[in-house]
């Protein structure tokens, strides 16, 4: 088998697992998981079933709304395996998608609101955390200046 064959096939393999992430994270509810509800969903609700009930329950927990960048970053990914370009990934990129991640679900958290509950919803655990590890030390405005740079 050629190369750029294998290459589309591992594109078309990654474009099918950004399909399930994806699902899963748009039919997600909190009461698919018995974390979160005494009486969870048996079958669950989520389009993607236990599996996709349990990874977007994770991927909430941790970074809230912003593990939809997930999807998108693996679509990206695998268009680059379907167009043949050459992969470039080391560790300095993902270190650098980790602190996308981390500003972005710092700034869902921070944004308008400061009830804790719906902080923790749009930001997960790290974003919450971590805005409120930077509101503390730097005040609100501060704040969204090391957001805003670290996001950049």
């Amino acid at each position: 088998m050629k190369k750029e064959h294998v290459y589309e096939i591992i594109g078309i393999f990654i474009f099918s697992l950004t399909a399930l992430i994806f699902l899963s994270f748009i039919s997600y509810t909190p009461l698919d998981l018995p974390f979160y509800a005494s009486h969870p969903h048996v079958p669950p609700k989520n389009i993607i079933n236990f599996f996709g009930a349990y990874l977007s329950g994770f991927f909430f927990f941790i970074f809230g709304w912003a593990s939809y960048a997930a999807p998108v970053a693996l679509s990206l990914w695998g268009l680059k395996f379907v167009r043949r370009e050459p992969i470039r990934a080391n560790v300095v990129k993902i270190i650098g998608l980790l602190i996308l991640a981390l500003a972005l679900s710092s700034f869902l958290a921070m944004f308008i609101t400061l009830e804790s509950t719906v902080r923790f919803r749009r930001g997960g655990i790290v974003g919450l955390v971590f805005s409120d590890f930077l509101c503390h030390y730097f005040g609100r405005p501060g704040a969204y200046v090391i957001v805003a740079m670290l996001g950049l």
